[in-house]
């Protein structure tokens, strides 16, 4: 049977196969946890970029009050969405943080 290598640091004794096995874990971790946050950033500023905050009118002109009006709907619908998608975020990188 091969004898395990045992070091002492700061009066802890340290198995160094343990060790490595916790740190290839930590490195596994970490990389499926920036792998995580960049593809949800990335959705996330995709799906930003992607909404509409005012939709113009395309066939009959509109007085500035139905304008208004309309931008304000749109806006606060939006607002809406991006405000769930952002607590989702945030929910899935509390998760992240947790296990690492």
């Amino acid at each position: 049977m091969k004898k395990k290598e045992r070091y002492i640091v700061c009066d802890v004794v340290v198995d160094l196969e343990d060790a490595w096995s916790v740190l290839e874990e930590m490195r596994r971790l970490t990389g499926d946890a920036c792998d995580m946050l960049e593809c949800r950033i990335e959705a996330m500023l995709e799906k930003m970029a992607s909404v509409e905050l005012c939709i113009l009118p395309a066939e009959e002109p509109v007085t500035v009050d139905e304008f208004v009006a309309a931008a304000e709907t749109s806006c606060t619908q939006a607002a809406a969405r991006l405000t769930k998608s952002v607590g989702l975020f945030m929910n899935c990188a509390q998760i992240i943080f947790v296990l690492i």
